[in-house]
């Protein structure tokens, strides 16, 4: 969110559309920081409750289905309304008498749960001031990271994004081709020589086991991690 280059009029303005209350003398830098900060922690209330409302979504279909399997394969007609609610549901299932498996956590899944939390800064080596959209790895945790800012992440987790947030790096080499004539069969052609890493991780020090996976946004938090020297990752 680029806010250096607007006025204070305008900061002020924002401030008012993210509801945050701020003191008419406050300075521009801290004004600044408020707005950062209530934006990010608006735009992941709002991710949340949107990915929230999908699952329950997602999860329904897939109980609707096997109710309608169970029914078919026992020969007893059931009526599902038009648009079920989640009492609906459990009504089918008492109905039915049976009981719908919560499907094998995945072993992405296992790693994140079984993995030691820590605080880390991210930082986006490709495009510096982009975050990166949320995204799930295993299918039950999602992850969206800010540039710039601190995080609670599963070290696991982050050890395996330095294998796969990778870019490939190439150059221009002379390797043999049978079909050049010039330089004695050998022609130029790029070739990958190896990766570099897309993202970059300062680890500032280990997080309390009950802490929630996302970005930190607590100052007193933020502050006291300030004063730790970071390990790069």
């Amino acid at each position: 969110m680029e806010l250096l280059a607007k006025s204070r009029e305008e900061l002020f303005e924002l401030a008012r559309k993210l509801n945050l209350k701020v003191a008419k003398n406050i300075s521009d830098d801290n004004l600044r920081d408020a707005i950062e900060t209530g934006y990010i922690r608006k735009t992941v209330e709002m991710e949340e409750t949107v990915r929230l409302k999908l699952q329950e979504e997602s999860r329904m279909r897939q109980d609707i289905a096997t109710i309608e399997a169970e029914a078919e394969s026992r020969g007893i007609t059931i009526k599902i309304p038009a648009d079920p609610t989640l009492a609906n549901i459990a009504t089918l299932k008492k109905k039915l008498d049976i009981i719908i498996k919560t499907p094998k956590p995945s072993p992405e899944t296992l790693a994140i749960e079984n993995s030691k939390k820590v605080y880390a800064q991210f930082h986006n080596r490709e495009q510096e001031d982009m975050d990166i959209p949320s995204f799930t790895v295993g299918g039950k945790y999602w992850f969206r990271l800010f540039p710039e800012k601190i995080h609670v992440l599963p070290l696991w987790l982050i050890n395996h994004w330095r294998k796969t947030a990778v870019a490939p790096v190439y150059d221009k080499k002379m390797v043999p081709n049978p079909e050049a004539v010039a330089m004695d069969g050998m022609v130029e052609q790029s070739v990958k020589v190896g990766v570099k890493q897309r993202w970059l991780f300062e680890i500032r020090g280990d997080a309390p086991d009950n802490a929630s996976f996302g970005v930190v946004l607590d100052k007193k938090i933020l502050d006291k991690l300030e004063l730790k020297e970071p390990a790069f990752v």
